[in-house]
């Protein structure tokens, strides 16, 4: 009897600390209540465990189910807490921790007979994981100093912006001082070099290759050094970054850097805006985009980078903390080919019609716009079609989705005549659509590219800039 006071006298303590911790904003209420629950099911669970095996195992199972029920712990709690700590910045998630995993090795000694030997083998247990955890980070380490560029602690790739909603994070060591993913760029420019700005989203930044130098722009400045030309690259593409972003984008950041050509690869990223219940499609966006909302993230145990990867493998946002779409409207997603009645209840039309209804318009006046603002500061423009693979499944074993080809189509003939209207401007059109190869080893999902898939992509456009641009 006296245990098992002793025991249920911890878990009392360890209640009020979670809602004392609450009352002074360490974590929420909401929080505490959830790690109050979480130690409530763990106790039962853990008490269930042990009576069905001290019942048909015997005594000998005791130090085995001490093992089971600690593993049981720490397993919940190890991906229980980071998660709150991801999605709030706390001083107390640590602290946490230890005292849940603490209150797991107290009520299971508390109910053992076998004290001795399961302090024994508990120490034993925590330094044969540990020393497993230990090797298979050094394992993962050297197998990502050879795969991966970044290296050190994880460190938040996105961070609000007051003109732009959300911008790259120089910190990040992918991200230079300027804001841009690449190395250092030399400012102000050296005379006689020739300097190429890429404009666009993830498919110019290239969100699906690890390091920086297999980004199509690195790999178009890699591909006009090898036939003798003094070219820098901006790389100003911005993962998630619409018409309407890149339009401020080049405004206020990128022509900064006085570049010498302007690419711009604009297409997917402006559907979902057209995507919205027709009542929410303005020419502000603000119908499909808001302000930040959410605080930077700093990730917990930020030099363990094995457990980084798992993390990621479990989709938890590490990027950021922020959400800049609007969760409140009624919006088809743009990714799925399938039916979503919800959406459809809310707006009365299908996909294939929201588009109609929700015209490119907006789509056009940005890239007009560009034009406009690039003619002002007499910098060419280098407007390219957009390309994709219906060879290749998304990640969610989903198909692209027709009425997302056919706004994709839709978009590229915009830029056609947008070409035909400013050509006599310095504008320029590439059909790279027309011109890159389809084949699923050069995507890595519908849109965006593979390492092998910029280094061709860098050579199609590549050869178009020296035959139009660089060719003396």
């Amino acid at each position: 009897m006296q245990h098992l006071t002793g025991k249920y006298l911890f878990l009392l303590i360890l209640i009020l600390f979670f809602f004392a911790t609450a009352l002074l904003d360490g974590i929420s209420r909401y929080e505490a209540l959830l790690c109050v629950i979480l130690v409530v099911v763990l106790t039962a669970v853990s008490a269930v465990v042990r009576g069905l095996l001290r019942d048909y195992g015997g005594a000998q199972y005791t130090t085995f189910t001490a093992v089971l029920g600690l593993c049981l712990v720490a397993g919940a709690v190890l991906f229980f807490i980071p998660a709150i700590k991801l999605y709030r910045q706390n001083a107390a998630a640590s602290t946490l921790f230890f005292i849940i995993l603490t209150w797991g090795w107290v009520q299971l000694y508390c109910c053992s007979s076998r004290k001795g030997a399961l302090l024994k083998e508990t120490c034993l247990l925590v330094f044969f994981v540990a020393a497993l955890i230990a090797f298979a980070e050094i394992c993962f380490n050297l197998y990502a100093n050879m795969r991966f560029t970044q290296k050190g602690p994880v460190i938040a790739q996105e961070l609000p912006h007051p003109y732009l909603t959300f911008s790259n994070n120089p910190a990040h060591p992918q991200i230079n001082a300027l804001g841009f993913r690449g190395p250092e760029l030399a400012m102000p420019k050296p005379a006689g070099r020739f300097r190429i700005a890429c404009i666009g989203g993830s498919t110019t930044y290239g969100t699906r290759v690890n390091a920086y130098e297999d980004s199509y722009p690195s790999q178009l400045g890699r591909y006009l050094a090898e036939a003798k030309r003094d070219v820098d690259i901006v790389n100003a593409g911005v993962l998630g970054y619409s018409s309407f972003e890149s339009l401020i984008n080049l405004e206020l950041r990128v022509l900064e850097t006085r570049p010498d050509l302007i690419i711009i690869y604009h297409g997917v990223n402006d559907i979902p805006p057209r995507l919205v219940g027709p009542d929410y499609f303005f020419s502000d966006n603000r119908g499909f985009r808001q302000h930040w909302q959410g605080e930077e993230l700093d990730l917990p145990y930020p030099r363990f980078r094995l457990f980084a990867y798992f993390l990621r493998r479990l989709n938890l946002r590490l990027l950021s903390s922020g959400r800049v779409i609007r969760d409140d409207v009624p919006m088809y997603d743009h990714k799925f080919v399938q039916e979503q009645p919800d959406v459809y209840a809310r707006v009365g039309l299908s996909p294939e019609q929201v588009l109609q209804k929700n015209s490119p318009g907006y789509f056009k006046r940005n890239i007009e716009n560009m034009l406009s603002v690039c003619r002002t500061h007499h910098t060419p423009v280098l407007l390219l079609s957009f390309a994709w693979s219906e060879q290749y499944q998304c990640d969610d074993v989903l198909t692209i989705a027709p009425h997302l080809i056919s706004a994709l189509k839709e978009h590229n003939r915009i830029l056609a005549q947008l070409y035909e209207e400013y050509k006599t401007e310095n504008v320029a059109y590439l059909d790279f659509a027309g011109s890159m190869p389809a084949e699923r080893h050069y995507f890595a999902d519908p849109v965006h590219f593979t390492e092998p898939g910029n280094r061709k992509r860098a050579e199609i456009i590549g050869q178009f800039i020296l035959k139009t641009y660089l060719h003396s």
